[in-house]
């Protein structure tokens, strides 16, 4: 090991030069130069593991739950509900922790999860002499989910305008999310369609700012994403 008396460092290559002064190099000792590096951790391993038990555990409460609802012959099977309970779990923490950095991809594909699971739980709970046996999940579970992303997702773009391209092509598919539960008034599948006007009339208002205030932006988007 050689030191550098000016500059008061450890020099562990061969040279008889400082390599910051030039100055002469004193011969220390015969140890090597210990570098503190702190230690590496896989955390990549710890995902795929820890991933993996929720995988099985899932896995196993699904089987348990089915097959209990089953045995017991119940009149409704609730166990449906629970199943979609804990796949929406399992694909919930898949997304987030496979899909890293793209913020916007997740919040759709969380948005469109959450629609389905309240579609199925509506569909269960539901008698089956109804008529309409998808009401609530489609007058108020959906809009209210599309309002809720479409201005989550505006308030990030707002905040953070250095990500807005990450996130507008999702924002206009919520946006296309937003009109469904007023063109499904015309099929007598929602009611009240107070909140479908409001939905439609959000996602109106964010695709009317797009197409004004960042017009070039959402063409360059659109271009890039479908290869135009």
């Amino acid at each position: 090991m050689l030191f550098c008396q000016k500059c008061k460092v450890k020099v562990s290559t061969l040279t008889s030069r400082c390599p910051l002064c030039s100055g002469p190099l004193e011969k220390l000792d015969d140890n090597p130069l210990t570098l503190s590096y702190p230690p590496y951790q896989n955390t990549k391993y710890r995902i795929v593991t820890w991933f993996r038990i929720l995988s099985f555990v899932v896995m196993l409460a699904i089987f348990v739950v089915t097959l209990v609802n089953l045995l017991l012959t119940s009149k409704i099977y609730w166990f449906i509900i629970v199943d979609s309970c804990l796949i929406y779990i399992w694909l919930a923490c898949l997304i987030t922790f496979k899909i890293r950095n793209r913020w916007g991809l997740k919040l759709f594909l969380h948005a469109l999860m959450i629609i389905a699971l309240l579609i199925v739980i509506n569909a269960v709970v539901e008698p089956a002499e109804s008529s309409s046996p998808i009401t609530w999940a489609l007058s108020y579970g959906m809009p209210i989910i599309s309002m809720t992303f479409i201005a989550l997702i505006v308030i990030i773009m707002l905040i953070k305008r250095q990500t807005r391209r990450e996130f507008m092509i999702h924002l206009l598919l919520l946006c296309i999310i937003g009109f469904v539960p007023l063109i499904l008034v015309l099929f007598d599948l929602v009611q009240p369609i107070i909140l479908s006007i409001v939905s439609a009339s959000l996602s109106y208002a964010t695709l009317l700012g797009l197409v004004i205030f960042a017009n070039r932006i959402v063409e360059t988007e659109i271009k890039r994403k479908f290869h135009i």
